[in-house]
């Protein structure tokens, strides 16, 4: 009776060692394989949003946790070894999380294109952003803004219709790839004398600017008593009034 009951427990147990071998064994053969094409992939699109790079100078990863959303960077160069613009790996929150892009920008600090990676965004709205919408990034410049409408600015991105907060997150990216191009890239790490400092991909406040000290108060100078008020002075007589006045005696004010 005992026997009955081990056999298929020790036989159940070396089938789920075996799976798990096997299993194992595929991962091993695949991950190689499979880390591979996401490297082809990667540079397929760093070329894609920066056209004019032919290679690409070793990928940096990025140390600089005011701009947390950029993961890494990588220089762009032409036939003759010359810059020619950044890409930038990008990992932010859309309506879900888990919203890869890579951006390129030129050296005058224009955006050269805006690549969607990989989403986890809503079929049908927010993964409109891996159409062409993103193509409206290119040739633009600066902080841009989401606009609902449909003739928008030199500044301004179209928004996905029903998808604002995926429209926002790009967008936002984006204008985090442009600020650490030309705040950290363009001078080195440093901000320049007069040039405002890096800017937090969250708040928009600057960091590791210069601080200006706030000049020293003066000394409280000391108080000056108060002088006496003077005294009120008398009202003069109601001579009208008075008794027996003599406008009393010619009818005059009662």
């Amino acid at each position: 009776m005992m026997n009955d009951i081990i056999k298929p427990g020790i036989v159940l147990l070396i089938i789920t060692v075996v799976a798990a071998g096997l299993l194992g064994a595929v991962n091993i053969a695949t991950e190689d394989k499979i880390a591979e094409q996401e490297v082809i992939a990667k540079e397929a699109s760093m070329k894609t949003v920066l056209p004019d790079a032919k290679s690409f100078a070793e990928e940096k990863k990025n140390e600089d946790k005011t701009y947390n959303v950029i993961k890494s960077y990588a220089e762009g160069l032409d036939d003759s070894g010359n810059t020619v613009g950044y890409t930038f790996s990008v990992t932010t929150k859309g309506f879900s999380t888990g919203l890869n892009l890579m951006v390129g920008i030129t050296n005058d600090g224009t955006i050269s294109g805006v690549d969607v990676l990989s989403h986890e965004e809503t079929p049908g709205l927010g993964a409109n952003a891996t159409t062409d919408w993103k193509n409206q990034f290119a040739g633009k410049a600066g902080t841009l803004k989401v606009s609902k409408s449909d003739s928008v600015g030199n500044d301004e991105i179209k928004a996905i219709t029903g998808a604002t907060i995926t429209s926002n997150a790009v967008t936002n990216a984006v204008n985090t790839a442009s600020d650490f191009y030309n705040n950290v890239i363009k001078n080195d790490g440093k901000a320049e004398k007069g040039v405002p400092g890096k800017v937090d991909s969250n708040s928009g406040a600057t960091a590791n600017s210069p601080e200006t000290m706030n000049p020293s108060e003066p000394p409280d100078l000391p108080e000056v008593p108060n002088s006496p008020e003077p005294p009120n002075p008398p009202e003069p007589p109601n001579h009208h009034r008075e008794p027996n006045h003599h406008y009393q005696n010619r009818g005059g004010v009662e």
